[in-house]
């Protein structure tokens, strides 16, 4: 019977954390971390690929857009398949994806094939970070959940970091193809290193092969006085692993009103992204200083993002997400009004980046809890696809401003869009009043829905 057995998540939440979670955190935050550099790739190479080409920076809007596209090709289509197939093998194949096409986008000698090797990249870079969220929240107690799944989301913004950091060394002697050719070689050999060393999702094993050799290994190394065979899981044979389901009347207000949150924050973000290096370049600063400039918003992301989820695993996410993102309102909006200088400038990309890429990495943890783990990684996929409608937004309307206005009036244009997730975030617990909708409990053994 049902009520004779341990629950998974009940176990991993009352069991103390294991060296095997750990290892699970550390390897999707590796992952995380190569997304990152290879988001950022673009918008390095894309200074001195203007330059060399002798063309504006914005005939190189095709390879931005595309790859925002298929970030969200890649978390609609692909992301959710590991609702079906499992955490384990989707992650390993999109980063074999991000890495062999980023070796595609070296050697691209022209926009149209350069566009379509980063169209393939953005779709594994769409499908990844979802799919990482979705094992990690599978695997973390639920008391450090918010802060393990943050810490991986901020580790992409490690990568954006690594990034600045790499690619003025990588162009000097290799030029911009180096930094791709980075970005490629690495995932592969992550790829590799996920195969041999991460296990798949206890949760996912449980509910869809109930008899797979694997559960009692797993099993070993959280609870070993624990038999195999008394594992259940939550599993509610009416949850279609759809975006029907996300849009039903249990989970529409959640999934209408975080989809908002997303877009209005990752249209922020992925101006910054994208354009930063180049706002920072025609704001007067040198080349190697406006390539490094995305390093002050990523170590402001991190900060951020640990200090949000800190306050986010004791229950107050909506009060100190709301304060990112007016803190980072503020900043924006102060933008044009002082002098361009690194110390001026660098202390408000150091809150703006706090703000938007501390409060996206403290969403993905919280939108993660807004979903059973039936459908947690078709519901992170379509949050994050969601999101790209504000992500591929954003870059193509900053293109449109750069010609039009300084820097310093682009980037306080994207004050609003931070206004607005400040105050749809505090919105969210109103749609939480239906519960999150946990799945009914149901043993291993008894017929699984497919």
């Amino acid at each position: 019977m049902a009520g004779d057995g341990i629950e998974v998540e009940t176990l991993i939440d009352e069991a103390p954390v294991t060296g095997l979670q750990v290892r699970v955190v550390a390897l999707c935050a590796l992952a995380a971390v190569l997304d990152g550099y290879d988001i950022q790739a673009l918008s390095l190479a894309l200074p001195s690929m203007a330059e060399q080409a002798g063309v504006s920076p914005r005939s190189f809007v095709p390879a931005i857009t595309g790859t925002l596209a298929g970030m969200a090709a890649g978390a609609i289509l692909l992301a959710p398949l590991a609702d079906r197939w499992g955490r384990k093998p989707l992650l390993v194949g999109v980063m074999l994806l991000v890495g062999l096409s980023s070796l595609g986008a070296a050697l691209s000698q022209g926009i149209y094939d350069l566009t379509a090797w980063r169209v393939l990249t953005g779709l594994g870079i769409g499908a990844c970070v979802p799919v990482a969220a979705a094992m990690i929240a599978e695997y973390a107690p639920r008391r450090r959940r918010a802060a393990m799944i943050t810490l991986m989301a901020c580790t992409i913004g490690v990568g954006a970091m690594s990034a600045a950091f790499i690619a003025p060394l990588i162009s000097a002697p290799f030029g911009w193809r180096g930094i791709f050719a980075a970005g490629g070689v690495l995932p592969v050999a992550a790829a590799a290193l996920l195969w041999t060393g991460l296990p798949e999702s206890l949760v996912h094993m449980v509910r869809k092969r109930p008899s797979d050799p694997r559960i009692a290994a797993v099993l070993r190394r959280l609870a070993p006085t624990v038999d195999s065979s008394r594992l259940r899981v939550r599993v509610n044979a009416a949850v279609r692993q759809s975006v029907t389901t996300l849009l039903s009347p249990t989970y529409r207000a959640r999934t209408l009103l975080v989809w908002a949150v997303v877009s209005m924050n990752l249209f922020v973000n992925y101006v910054i992204v994208s354009w930063l290096p180049t706002l920072m370049r025609s704001a007067g600063w040198s080349l190697e200083l406006a390539q490094r400039s995305s390093i002050i918003a990523s170590i402001g992301g991190i900060v951020g993002g640990l200090a949000l989820s800190w306050a986010a695993d004791r229950g107050r996410p909506v009060l100190t997400l709301a304060i990112g993102y007016f803190a980072a309102a503020a900043a924006l909006a102060i933008f044009p009004l002082v002098p361009p200088t690194l110390e001026i400038w660098g202390i408000l990309l150091a809150v703006t980046g706090a703000g938007c890429f501390g409060g996206q990495f403290t969403l993905t943890s919280l939108s993660a809890s807004y979903y059973p783990a039936s459908i947690r990684a078709t519901g992170l996929g379509w949050v994050s696809a969601a999101g790209r409608v504000g992500s591929i937004a954003g870059p193509t309307v900053a293109a449109a401003l750069l010609g039009n206005m300084p820097a310093g009036m682009v980037l306080a244009v994207l004050t609003l869009p931070m206004l607005i997730c400040g105050v749809a975030v505090t919105l969210l617990p109103l749609t939480l009043k239906r519960g999150v909708g946990d799945d009914t409990p149901v043993a291993v053994g008894q017929v699984q829905t497919p």
